[in-house]
């Protein structure tokens, strides 16, 4: 499966993996293209095909987190892009799928998918399995789509695996079976597939927890984020300290990767600390993550916020932004606000004034 996060680098360069490069990041890597042309100048065609094979291979460790490495997809961006400037035509495909250094054309990808497919490349057969999984360059085909994880998958290719074992969970292209789902699931997995380990960690969350964990802490500690925040809330829920460390632990990381309800949760514990002790630093730590989820536009900062001069202004311009969105939780936000602080209405007079004394009409009143 493929990782849809996303960073929050400005300016963005958003393509249809959901990952986004800065101008900087493009420059590098364009200028690591340039670099290992430089270093191949004068190679034997052999020894370019075979440089191109180990630096395609070893983008797909970074991008997928195996081998003991953390999820890198910049560094897989350099590598991919590297092998095809050598002549790698499967990294040539995935350049043209994701516009990396080229203009992104889907139609381009697929055909040199295929051609390679048919030669029986197992990567080339997983990847256009998600060319027809997702409708890109052709039509959405989900029977078609798992026909070629399944021939992939057949090679012990580990992405295929994984991605076969969502189809038979879902029964997307195939009759669901959810023990061929974990069939598959556990063969990628034994592979080190980072979203089989997730998905595995999904399924045994109903069936048997520490299970789960054990899976979630192998797909966390390579920097997995959605599993970061699962073992985070399973971790969260017991009264165990050493549990709460481990869940505090995991929140932190998937914060500092933009994690909004990440920021949420580790503001509010600095905030009310849940170990019976208080840690260093606890009210700025508290208010750094509360600064950090108002860039991230949540409510719930917005209002904590509004406790804080500095930022007073930026909460008061949120929620400004929400009136449209839920007329009567905002009416309810700012009766609260104007319990806790007699002089906002100055700072909202207006639309807002107009709101408050039509409090009573949506049921909801001052205690």
């Amino acid at each position: 499966d493929e990782s849809k996060n996303q960073s929050d680098d400005d300016p963005k360069l958003l393509n249809d993996s959901g990952d986004c490069y800065s101008s900087k990041e493009d420059s590098d890597a364009e200028n690591s293209v340039k670099m290992i042309l430089q270093l191949t100048s004068g190679w034997e065609p052999e020894r370019k095909i075979k440089r191109s094979e180990s630096l395609f291979e070893e983008s797909i460790r970074c991008y997928c987190g195996r081998n003991g490495r953390k999820i890198d997809k910049i560094s897989s961006r350099k590598l991919t892009m590297q092998a095809s400037a050598l002549g790698h035509r499967i990294a040539l495909a995935e350049c043209y799928y994701r516009g990396w250094g080229v203009k992104q054309s889907y139609d381009m990808a697929v055909g040199i998918f295929r051609e390679e497919a048919q030669k029986g490349l197992a990567h080339a057969q997983f990847k256009l399995g998600v060319c027809y999984e997702r409708g890109r360059g052709v039509e959405e085909n989900e029977a078609k789509s798992a026909e070629w994880y399944l021939k992939a998958a057949a090679q012990e290719h580990i992405s295929a695996c994984g991605n076969l074992g969502c189809c038979y969970e879902e029964g997307t292209g195939v009759i669901r079976d959810m023990n061929k789902a974990l069939h598959y699931y556990e063969k990628a997995a034994v592979q080190g597939d980072v979203f089989a380990y997730f998905n595995l960690g999904l399924y045994y969350e109903n069936h048997d927890v520490e299970k789960a964990k054990k899976y979630y802490r192998k797909a966390a500690s390579v920097g997995y984020l959605d599993a970061q925040v699962e073992i985070a809330r399973l971790c969260r829920n017991s009264r165990n300290k050493e549990s709460l460390r481990e869940s505090l632990m995991w929140y932190t990381k998937a914060a500092e990767q933009g994690n909004l309800e990440s920021m949420d949760e580790l503001a509010g514990y600095y905030e009310k600390p849940k170990l019976g002790e208080c840690p260093e630093n606890a009210l700025k730590q508290s208010l750094r993550w509360y600064h950090n989820a108002l860039k991230k536009n949540t409510k719930r900062a917005a209002v904590v916020l509004l406790n804080e001069t500095s930022t007073r202004q930026n909460a008061i311009r949120f929620l400004r932004s929400q009136r449209q969105a839920s007329l009567r939780a905002l009416q309810y936000d700012l009766i609260k606000l104007e319990m806790l602080h007699e002089n906002i209405l100055e700072a909202i007079q207006g639309d807002f004034l107009s709101l408050l004394t039509k409090r009573s009409l949506c049921g909801y009143k001052k205690s």
